[in-house]
């Protein structure tokens, strides 16, 4: 990290931080729809759409507080 830069923790720049949706998918999954971001979709810097997944409109609003909007950082844990 260079040395200009300071540490800081994710209270100190969110407003807000959540979990993405934690339950079975599978079930969930359709053609088209909402796109739905799983965890191999994240990797530095970079969103992929490779074997991209969507949900239904319905699913997405019942999972409204896992959805993204401009600006969000997504981070993965490591596994």
């Amino acid at each position: 990290m260079p040395s200009e830069w300071r540490e800081v923790t994710l209270n100190e720049l969110a407003l807000d931080i959540t979990v993405g949706y934690v339950g079975p998918m599978a079930s969930e999954y359709q053609e088209d729809g909402v796109p739905f971001l799983r965890s191999l979709n994240i990797s530095p810097f970079n969103i992929s759409k490779k074997d991209l997944k969507y949900i239904s409109p319905e699913f997405h609003n019942r999972i409204r507080k896992s959805a993204l909007t401009p600006g969000d950082v997504v981070i993965v844990r490591n596994r």
